[in-house]
C-alpha cells in the first residue's frame, strides 16, 4: 500500500465526528467540550490552592495533570481549527481525536442529573419540533451554554435516528411494492404458482 507524503507545510486538518453532527463545524464541538472546566473539576483546583506542598498526593497531581492536558488540548485545537499548526502539534491533535471517542467525552462534560434531564424532556419533541429547535440553536452553537450545547447533540441525534429509521421503513415499503408488483408480472406472464 503506498502513502503520500506530503510536506511538512502542509496538512489535511481532517476531524473526527460523529454521524449526526450536521450544521456545526465538528472542531467547535471538540474545543467546547474539551475546554470546558466542570465545578467538580473548578473545586478540585480551588482545593489544591488551598493545599500545602506537602499535602498535596500523587492522586492529585495526576487529577490537576488531566485538567492541565484537557486545557493544554484545547489550545491546540484552536490553533488546529485555524490551520496554524506544527507538525508536532498536528500530529498530537490528530492522535487525540483518533484515540479518544467524542461522543464519550462530550458525556462526561455533563452531570448525570442533567443528563438524566435532558432524556427527559427530549422524549416530548416530534419530528418537526426536534427540527425547529435545531434549526434555532444551530448557528449559536458557539455561544450555547454547555447544557444547551449538549441538548442541542442529543436533539440531532435524536432527529437523526428518526430519520435513519425512516429512510430503512420506506426502503422495506418500497421492497415489498416491487416485490408485488414482480409477483404480478410473473403470475400474468406465466400463470400462478402451483
Amino acid at each position: 500500500m503506498s502513502r503520500i507524503i506530503l510536506p511538512a507545510d502542509e496538512f489535511d486538518y481532517p476531524v473526527v465526528t460523529l454521524d449526526y453532527i450536521t450544521g456545526i463545524d465538528p472542531i467547535d464541538v471538540w474545543i467546547k467540550f474539551i475546554s470546558y472546566i466542570t465545578n467538580k473539576e473548578k473545586d478540585f483546583i480551588k482545593e489544591i490552592d488551598k493545599k500545602n506542598v506537602k499535602e498535596i498526593t500523587k492522586e492529585d497531581i495526576n487529577n490537576y495533570q488531566i485538567i492541565n492536558n484537557q486545557l493544554s488540548m484545547a489550545k491546540l485545537l484552536i490553533k488546529y481549527k485555524y490551520k496554524d499548526c506544527i507538525k508536532k502539534e498536528y500530529d498530537k491533535v490528530i492522535n487525540f481525536m483518533e484515540n479518544n471517542d467524542l461522543e464519550e467525552f462530550i458525556s462526561k462534560r455533563i452531570t448525570e442529573k442533567e443528563k438524566i434531564k435532558i432524556n427527559e424532556l427530549i422524549q416530548s419533541f416530534d419530528k418537526e419540533s426536534l427540527n425547529k429547535f435545531i434549526e434555532s440553536k444551530n448557528k449559536k452553537f458557539n455561544s450555547l451554554s454547555i447544557y444547551n450545547a449538549y441538548f442541542l447533540l442529543i436533539a440531532k441525534k435524536k432527529l437523526y435516528e428518526i430519520n435513519t429509521k425512516d429512510v430503512i421503513n420506506t426502503n422495506i415499503e418500497e421492497k415489498r411494492k416491487r416485490d408485488i408488483e414482480l409477483h404480478k408480472s410473473l403470475t400474468k406472464k406465466y400463470g400462478p404458482i402451483k
